[in-house]
């Protein structure tokens, strides 16, 4: 499945963004413009170039749509441009398109957003605060908070646990997008939880009739995290779906950081080289001093962003040079 619009209506990444309450209407039209976008045709004019900041993983609302979804359909707020959905979306002024945006790094808006700036080259504003506008988390001086707006009361929007078992569910090297029946990812998903601390507060939701009565073979499963439910649902190969063609970066993380035996800082240093000549989400580092061996999560979407948690000092084996495959 080469083709990019079928692979999208394959992965549906819609049915990550939780819009029980959204009205009837206003949902099959979004649903329907969706499955109706036109193929883009196999010579199309050169192109500008892109923006450092691109669209991350499947849960993103594209930019300069200013509207909102709502219970009873679309209704306009003043200045919403659009932008990410699972993460800060970072502005210097409300009425403004994001200027920077992307997936959760540590979990805390204001953090995120600086680091976001940061790596683009751009000074951040002062005197930041994060807000939510209907379910959006957004970053901007506190004089320009709109009315309206739910304030954030500073820190993390989620645990170090909870964003770990976000990052877990998504990885494509050892994590919840590796080719697991639904019972085999249901069991991995609850040892996650024991894992992190999170059997309390979370639980795992599998469907109670996994045959897909369509004809369509679905031998694996779709894992998701969100709202303190990690829902398992028969899928074709992730992997497969998403890259046809193989995944080298998750072949090469998984040999030389999952498979193998490092501290985090060599790791690090691993997926420093594997991304240093494309664009991608900072890179997080965790230490972990309760483990012996680092371990890894790969998320690829709009692009990619990788955490490595691990301890610090010696490991057991050395760590061999990233050497990226020439297949992409």
């Amino acid at each position: 499945m080469s083709d990019p619009i079928d692979r999208l209506r394959t992965a549906d990444p819609a049915r990550r963004l939780h819009l029980d309450d959204l009205g009837p209407a206003a949902w099959q039209g979004l649903h329907e413009a969706i499955l109706r976008t036109e193929r883009e045709p196999a010579a199309s004019p050169a192109r500008p170039a892109r923006r450092r900041w691109r669209l991350g993983r499947s849960t993103t609302l594209v930019l300069g749509v200013a509207v909102a979804l709502t219970a009873g359909g679309l209704a306009t707020i003043p200045g919403f441009l659009g932008g990410a959905v699972d993460g800060p979306n970072c502005l210097r002024a409300w009425g403004e398109a994001a200027e920077v945006a992307g997936p959760w790094v540590t979990g805390d808006p204001v953090a995120d957003c600086e680091t976001y700036w940061e790596q683009a080259g751009i000074e951040p504003p002062d005197d930041l605060v994060g807000f939510t506008v209907s379910g959006l988390t957004y970053v901007a001086p506190e004089d320009e908070v709109p009315q309206g707006a739910v304030a954030l009361d500073g820190g993390p929007v989620y645990s170090a646990a909870e964003l770990e078992l976000r990052a877990s569910a998504a990885d494509l090297v050892d994590g919840g997008m590796v080719c697991r029946s639904v019972d085999d990812a249901a069991l991995w998903a609850r040892g996650e939880l024991d894992r992190l601390g999170l059997s309390g507060s979370w639980t795992v939701s599998v469907p109670e009739q996994t045959d897909a009565g369509d004809g369509v073979d679905r031998p694996c499963s779709s894992v998701d995290a969100a709202d303190g439910t990690v829902s398992v649902v028969p899928a074709e190969d992730p992997a497969v779906t998403m890259f046809p063609n193989g995944n080298w970066r998750a072949d090469l993380l998984r040999e030389q950081i999952a498979d193998a035996c490092v501290t985090v800082e060599e790791a690090r240093a691993i997926v420093d080289a594997m991304l240093a000549d494309e664009d991608h989400w900072p890179t997080s580092s965790v230490v972990d001093e309760t483990v012996d061996c680092a371990r890894v999560d790969l998320e690829i979407g709009g692009s990619v962003q990788v955490t490595v948690y691990g301890p610090t000092g010696t490991a057991t084996a050395a760590a061999a040079p990233a050497t990226p495959s020439p297949a992409r």
